[in-house]
């Protein structure tokens, strides 16, 4: 039979002996490590049995030598390397050392992928990770009807909340971390990243749809170590999937909705990844969606005004730079339009509103991303460079009651260039660490307007800009296997600018315009404890900070407010007992000290602005679980209590006065039971059900915005047929057309007048077609 062999150059054999192998490669054939180990370093692999080659590996991370690197790729595969000649490999079945055969062996237990946590920056694996971490599938994002952007996150993980406002337009909360309902000039309490991309700074919810994408983790904060200023309730890190040089492949999928009460909604996209040479690929993304309206506005005489269309998509590209690096580029671009605004007024009964104009929302995202990776003394030096722009106009009804009508329309622009560079290594098996370097530039320049819809009055603009240099690092130490400690900081210089002009800049009479420029330091600690007494089990103990930066605001006059931090003190478990049904548990008890809360709230003319509004405490407590009674079947839960309080002084009432933290549900869970399984070869089929349950809160802080919303629960599932290529689905929200009021604000300039609420939205049906492989 003859041999099939892989070559590449013809290096002497002590070099290659010497030359160091870098890997970092995805699940795969045999043949594809082999063949990036012998483009580093020449060497030659041959084989009798071409079939070989074609076993897959696991996911692969190495450097070293070239012995360890082809003992690695072949790890687990069977497979055996016998070295023929300096330099040249025969790859052959492994075969095992015959031993003794008991009477009754016991079955082979199930060995589970190893996970690991991208988001710590140092590859953690989950069972040495010491925080809060969920990691959502990218599949499962797919099947959540009527959502297909961060909203989509929250259905799957209760502790993550969002105003309604509108796509482009929302505020995240997570963990029980809530400030207010309005997008102003702070800093997100969310970071959310793609990758190493930071996708907003102090803006709102940029909401790219989660298409192509392998999974999202969930890192609880505060994370102001690893990730700095707006972090405070955590992080978002959506990973997409990354182009693959292996083969061409595509994927193409469209469907349509019909929501009761409304308009039907279509959705269409299309992936496809294509090979550039051996180790380079790009991957392009392209979809848009059209979502019907269910909301009428009787005073306009109009059905359905608040439809929403969204075109948008992504470019990857990665490739080789040398033999050990590599570069990546990425390109994204999402346009939203929401027609008019999604509140309805409650006392006019349920979908219902009336306006005299109509309140449309534009927000235009475009980012570029470039990273560069490889090794360098000794560890792995990662440095990305990212550029981001987003353009934000609102429309407002400010009309007060048998007044005229009157618009509020604002306009923002906003511009973001951000770097990290960081270099992670191991010294020696007992130590491990990373220390990096960021930096970033945010720009915002505002304008506002306000009058009769036909020709508004110019208020004039603000310009806000922020500059921050950031030093930060964290240890490991692994005294033994079951053990580890770790700790970090974070260092940021600040620089704030800010200037007014028009009637935002006229200051109050007898006051002294605010300095343009604030200089600021702020820091942070962690340090995290994670024990695993036996394999399956790991408990840990975390202490994090994190903060915003103070700034500059303008409420008739630009105004300073106060930087705001958080302290967190958590303790933890996560358990994984297969044997028992496949149980996985993990519970969590967190305390968090967040003093000098800043608020984006509004004045006392419904105008935006930021200010310090007092001092806070947090406490939750989560758990979830997943285990699989019976073959076939799974059944996840997962929820949360929280208890939040804010103190605060409200100037107007000259009182001190004691509220609940804004948006910050009391309770809220999610209930799924799922089914997968064959019904004929090459068919397979999924169905799964879903309850979902979020609890009362409030408004905002202070008795002019104690406005209740939550309290709701609705039960929404999919089923899907695989037909070889092809699948098929059925997706359904809110199964029971439940009503609920999500969010209890529309426009800020009515609300002492009108009793506002944004509606659950209403059954929906969506039918889904998704083709693979052409």
């Amino acid at each position: 039979m003859p041999a099939l062999s892989l070559t590449v150059g013809a290096a002497p054999a002590g070099a290659q002996t010497a030359r160091g192998v870098h890997l970092d490669l995805p699940a795969g054939p045999v043949s594809a490590a082999l063949r990036a180990i012998a483009l580093q370093t020449g060497a030659s692999f041959g084989t009798d049995d071409p079939a070989l080659l074609r076993r897959r590996t696991r996911r692969l991370r190495f450097d070293g030598g070239i012995d360890q690197a082809i003992e690695t790729a072949l790890a687990g595969t069977g497979l055996a390397a016998r070295r023929v000649a300096p330099g040249i490999w025969r790859i052959v079945t492994e075969r095992p050392r015959p031993q003794p055969r008991p009477p009754k062996p016991p079955p082979a237990p199930q060995v589970a992928p190893e996970i690991v946590v991208t988001g710590s920056k140092m590859d953690v694996t989950l069972a040495h990770y010491p925080a809060s971490v969920a990691i959502i599938d990218g599949s499962d994002i797919a099947h959540v009807t009527g959502e297909h952007g961060t909203l989509a996150i929250s259905e799957l993980h209760p502790t993550l909340l969002s105003t309604r406002l509108g796509s482009g337009r929302n505020k995240l909360f997570l963990r029980g971390i809530s400030d207010s309902s309005f997008s102003g000039a702070s800093p997100s309490l969310v970071g959310q990243y793609l990758g190493d991309l930071r996708l907003a700074y102090a803006s709102p919810d940029p909401d790219l749809r989660l298409y192509d994408v392998d999974r999202v983790e969930v890192l609880e904060g505060p994370q102001g170590s690893l990730y700095g200023a707006g972090s405070l309730g955590g992080v978002l890190r959506i990973v997409p999937n990354a182009p693959d040089p292996r083969q061409a492949s595509g994927e193409a999928w469209a469907g349509a909705e019909a929501t009761a009460h409304g308009t039907g909604s279509t959705d269409a996209g299309l992936v496809v990844n294509l090979p550039l040479s051996e180790r380079a690929a790009v991957r392009i993304l392209g979809y848009r969606e059209a979502t019907g309206g269910y909301i009428d506005d009787v005073g306009r005489g109009k059905k359905d005004v608040n439809s929403t269309r969204v075109a948008g998509g992504r470019v990857a590209v990665h490739t080789p730079v040398g033999s050990r690096w590599s570069l990546d580029l990425t390109g994204i671009g999402q346009d939203v339009r929401n027609a008019d605004a999604q509140y309805e007024q409650r006392t006019l009964g349920r979908l219902v509103r009336a306006s005299t104009f109509a309140q449309p929302s534009h927000h235009f995202y475009r980012a570029l991303a470039v990273s560069v990776a490889g090794p360098l003394a000794g560890g792995r030096l990662h440095s990305s460079w990212g550029l981001v722009d987003q353009r934000l106009s609102q429309v407002f009804d400010a009309t007060r009651p048998d007044e005229e009508p009157v618009a509020y329309r604002q306009r923002d622009h906003i511009s973001l260039l951000s770097n990290e560079t960081r270099l992670t290594r191991a010294f020696g098996r007992r130590w491990d660490g990373l220390i990096g370097f960021a930096a970033l530039r945010s720009i915002d320049r505002q304008a506002r307007s306000t009058g009769v819809p036909s020709q508004p009055v110019n208020l004039g603009t603000l310009d806000a800009r922020v500059r921050e240099t950031t030093l930060f690092g964290e240890a490991r130490w692994h005294p033994d296997e079951r053990l580890t400690m770790s700790a970090g900081g974070r260092v940021s210089f600040i620089e704030m600018r800010g200037a007014a002009t028009g009637v935002l800049a006229k200051p109050a009479p007898g006051t002294t315009p605010t300095p343009p420029l604030r200089r600021q330091r702020l820091s942070t600690p962690s340090l995290a404890l994670a024990w695993t007494p036996a394999p399956e089990a790991t408990l840990y103990v975390r202490y994090a900070g994190g903060y915003r930066p103070g700034g500059l605001t303008v409420s008739g006059a630009v105004e300073r407010f106060t930087p705001d931090t958080v302290r967190t003190a958590e303790l933890g478990f996560r358990m994984q007992a297969r044997e028992l049904a496949g149980l996985q548990i993990e519970g969590t008890l967190a305390r968090t000290d967040w003093r000098n809360v800043q608020a984006d709230t509004v004045d006392g003319l419904g105008l935006p602005h930021t200010a310090n509004v007092g001092n806070g405490i947090v406490r939750t407590a989560t758990l979830q679980v997943r285990l699989s009674p019976v073959r076939r079947v799974t059944v996840a839960a997962g929820g949360f209590v929280a208890d939040g309080d804010l103190v605060g002084w409200v100037p107007y009432l000259e009182e001190t006065v004691r509220s609940a933290l804004p948006n910050v549900a009391r309770h809220g869970a999610v209930l799924s039971l799922g089914y997968a399984g064959r019904i004929a070869s090459g068919h397979a089929f999924r169905a799964n059900l879903r309850a979902h349950a979020v609890g009362h809160s409030l408004l905002g802080f202070g008795p002019e915005l104690a406005f209740e919303q939550g309290d709701y629960a609705y039960v929404s599932g999919n089923l899907a047929l695989d037909i070889g290529r092809t699948t098929l689905s059925l997706d359904l929200f809110n199964l029971f057309d439940t009503r609920g009021n999500i969010f209890a604000l529309g426009t800020p300039f009515t609300l002492a007048t009108s009793a506002q609420g944004t509606p659950l939205r209403p059954r929906t049906i969506r039918i889904g077609l998704r083709v693979r492989g052409f």
